[in-house]
């Protein structure tokens, strides 16, 4: 990575190692948790602390919100980095491997038509 991020966006729902993300942040960066997530968020008090790094909690807005937030993200293209498989039981079975293998590097979508 180039630049080093000054704002990182959390969207998973399990547990969550924040020292795999340290190398990806500013200094001062602010990580917002994006959704409610059941697990548990793991850190380093002192990398927090040394480079100053925040932790923000959000909560999932009203219908009003999210639609504006929808439409912005349509007028500015913006859509989130995925990884394709096919919709079949050997696209379901790939994108277990490699979640299971620690190897997915997006989320992964099973699509009907994956070379889309």
């Amino acid at each position: 990575m180039k630049k080093p991020v000054k704002y990182l966006l959390l969207a998973n729902s399990g547990s969550t190692n924040l020292g795999i993300y340290y190398p990806l942040l500013d200094e001062h960066a602010k990580i917002l948790l994006t959704t409610y997530a059941t697990g548990d968020l793991v850190t380093s008090h002192p990398e927090m602390t040394f480079r100053g790094l925040s932790i923000i909690g959000t909560k999932i807005g009203s219908r009003y919100i999210v639609n504006k937030m929808l439409d912005f993200a349509a007028r500015n293209k913006i859509a989130p980095y995925i990884e394709r498989f096919p919709m079949s039981v050997e696209g379901a079975e790939a994108a277990i491997k490699k979640l299971r293998d620690g190897t997915m590097r997006y989320r992964g979508v099973l699509v009907v038509n994956a070379k889309e």
